[in-house]
C-alpha cells in the first residue's frame, strides 16, 4: 500500500524537496531519504510547502527545518520556504 511519496533534486549544494504528498503520519518517514542524502553529501535542504498545508509545515519543523520566508507561487497558491542547514 502506497501511503505517500517524496521527490527531490540536488543542485548547487542544496537538496530541493519538490513534492511531499500523503498521509501526515508518513511525512517524517518520507523526509528521511532526502535528509539522509543531504547529510551524506554535506548539503543543505530546502522544502517549499503550500501556505495552506499545515501538516507539511509541522513535519518540516519536526525534522529541524526553519521557516525562512515566502516561496514562489504555484498555480496561484502561496508557498512557504523551509531550510535545514
Amino acid at each position: 500500500e502506497i501511503i505517500g511519496f517524496v521527490s527531490y533534486d540536488a543542485r548547487e549544494r542544496t537538496v530541493h524537496v519538490t513534492q511531499l504528498e500523503g498521509d501526515a503520519d508518513s511525512f517524517d518517514r518520507l523526509l528521511e531519504e532526502p535528509l539522509g542524502f543531504a547529510n551524506a553529501e554535506g548539503m543543505a535542504v530546502e522544502l517549499l510547502a503550500p501556505d495552506d498545508e499545515s501538516a507539511v509545515h509541522d513535519a518540516a519543523r519536526a525534522a529541524g527545518f526553519e521557516e525562512v520566508g515566502s516561496g514562489p507561487r504555484f498555480e496561484g497558491k502561496r508557498t512557504i520556504r523551509f531550510r535545514l542547514e
